[in-house]
């Protein structure tokens, strides 16, 4: 295995996606608050991205950029996430030197569609640019550490993390 650490800043800001469905749609703008709120990856101390995000962005950097590690993407995508390993498993999101929680969070009201057409209001849980994170990337000798980094450069500055892509979560690779 080789591994390498990436510090990634983001250069608009992160929306979180949600990962969850609620059990009723909120109505009121007290629950519609509460709802963007638990959308947002938390621990009681910190905000973080999982690192499924980080492989997803690996992959489309892969696809984007047709950056070949196999004949088929999909034999690609298959080896992407066989072979490469992030941690931690919950990476802390940064602002400087400083840990992010949920009193950073700006809550923006966006207007949206529903199913059946009709136009409502909703939050959306956002990171002002700047946000930062590291986390160390690990992989099997069968794929090049200098491919999946080229990747994630790729896919981070044309595409992003979390939710909202690409109009959210861009970021640049620091080292």
């Amino acid at each position: 295995m080789i591994t390498k650490e990436f510090k990634i800043k983001g250069i608009i800001p992160y929306k979180f996606s949600r990962p969850f469905e609620a059990e009723k749609t909120p109505k009121t703008d007290a629950e519609k608050r509460a709802y963007a709120i638990e959308g947002i990856y938390q621990t009681d101390t910190m905000l973080f991205i999982p690192p499924r995000q980080i492989k997803a962005v690996i992959l489309t950097g892969v696809r984007l950029c047709n950056i070949k590690i196999e004949k088929s993407m999909k034999r690609a995508a298959d080896l992407i996430k066989a072979l490469c390993y992030i941690e931690p498993t919950e990476i802390p999101l940064e602002n400087g030197k400083k840990q992010l929680t949920v009193s950073d969070v700006q809550l923006v009201k966006v207007p949206c569609k529903t199913k059946t057409g009709e136009m409502i209001w909703k939050y959306d849980a956002i990171i002002p640019p700047g946000w930062s994170c590291r986390f160390k990337i690990s992989v099997h000798e069968m794929l090049e550490m200098k491919v999946i980094e080229r990747a994630l450069k790729e896919g981070g500055f044309l595409m992003g993390i979390g939710g909202g892509r690409p109009d959210h979560g861009r970021f640049e690779v620091l080292s």
